[in-house]
């Protein structure tokens, strides 16, 4: 995101998560101010199966938690979209609903090699400005 902050730094921006983590990441290493946060809507329910591969499934998913925002905030402001996953084994973990499920996914990842995609989209009236990924390799201690 840092080839737009000129952009991000103009304009209001809508980001598209109630994650307190995500709005501290931008706000501290992005720099940027001018942010407020609103939950998208979006169904997460797609079937993961229809995609070529996790970066495809987080970076669609970013698209369309931003565009949600964007039909709700239909104003010159910003909308960015974000997904983050883990996969281990090729399987897409998706996020825990309770603290079980994050307890055992910690256990299943436990000393083992898993990778972590994040899906960012930049959305503005007229169309998008740039959706990539990030991919990053660890292991679970």
């Amino acid at each position: 995101m840092l080839k737009h902050r000129e952009l991000l730094s103009t304009k209001r921006i809508v980001l598209a998560s109630a994650s307190p983590r995500r709005l501290e990441i931008l706000r501290d290493n992005g720099g940027l101010t001018n942010i407020v946060t609103k939950k998208s809507g979006f169904a997460e329910d797609m079937d993961k199966s229809v995609f070529a591969s996790p970066a495809a499934y987080v970076e669609e998913y970013a698209k369309q938690k931003a565009a949600f925002v964007r039909v709700e905030e239909p104003s010159d402001e910003l909308a960015i979209g974000s997904d983050t996953v883990v996969v281990r084994d090729g399987i897409i973990l998706e996020k825990p609903a309770n603290v079980e499920e994050a307890v055992a996914m910690l256990a299943s990842l436990s000393g083992r090699h898993h990778t972590v995609y994040s899906g960012v989209c930049i959305n503005r009236k007229g169309g998008y400005v740039d959706t990539f990924h990030v991919e990053t390799q660890a292991v679970h201690s």
